[in-house]
């Protein structure tokens, strides 16, 4: 429980006025998608009764991951300005680094993950709560666990102290990674049709990504989530432990 009202009470002062990104990126992400996917969710629930309205929750679970995207790395930027003027200040009350490092990633990793798988299942509750219970779980874990990894990434970054390096890594991510598996399979000469261990590394890693540009290969469903959430526990992890046994602050 101390850990918990540690979290709370860092969260609460050391984000101060920004903590309200993280409820306005819900409200946007639940809103934008009911907006943008409401035309498909409506005409599909007219014309198939009790099936899922699967076009309006892709197209909610791509704008829910924009808008904490963007929440996510905003906050890593704010964390790097930190490391660079307050952070001795934080680290001198009764707080541990690890406690310290662990807010941190409640804020930048844990809570926009979560809200973002939570938010596409609004406009479909709206339609009818019944349909929740029958939506297909894997597109939204897969966008989780890639999520968690790379938003763990972004505080890796921000320990370099500079809100630049943390705007330019963070855009690319949210906004071209995708586009950036793309390049890499073509280039390659992975889009050949036949499973190549480039796609199949892509699939497991990324498997968000990889899956919005075609790239996927034959294996059970929960092997990307294995390998994916396994890579986001050690990043996350291990930023913990940096932290504590090594950041420097200035």
């Amino acid at each position: 429980m101390r850990l918990l009202e540690v979290l709370e009470e860092y969260l609460s002062v050391s984000l101060g006025r920004n903590v309200y990104a993280i409820p306005l990126g819900a409200f946007a992400a639940s809103l934008g998608a009911g907006l943008f996917g409401l035309g498909a969710a409506v005409s599909q629930v007219a014309l198939f009764p009790g099936k899922i309205p699967t076009n309006a929750l892709s197209v909610s679970l791509i704008f829910s991951h924009l808008i904490f995207g963007l929440v996510a790395f905003s906050l890593a930027g704010i964390l790097a300005g930190e490391l660079r003027s307050e952070a001795a200040f934080h680290l001198s009350l009764p707080i541990r680094r690890e406690e310290y490092a662990a807010a941190w990633l409640a804020a930048v990793a844990w809570v926009p993950v979560a809200l973002e798988v939570i938010s596409p299942l609004v406009p479909v509750a709206v339609l009818d709560p019944r349909l929740v219970t029958s939506v297909v779980v894997e597109p939204l874990v897969y966008r989780a666990v890639e999520d968690a990894l790379v938003f763990g990434t972004m505080l890796w970054v921000a320990l370099l102290k500079r809100k630049g390096f943390v705007t330019v890594y963070g855009l690319a991510v949210i906004l071209l990674l995708p586009m950036l598996v793309g390049i890499a399979l073509a280039t390659t000469g992975a889009f050949t049709g036949q499973p190549t261990p480039l796609v199949r590394v892509l699939r497991d890693v990324l498997p968000a990504s990889a899956s919005a540009v075609g790239a996927w290969a034959p294996g059970p469903w929960w092997e990307p989530i294995l390998v994916a959430g396994a890579l986001a526990a050690v990043t996350q992890a291990g930023f913990v432990a940096w932290v504590g046994r090594r950041l420097e602050v200035t």
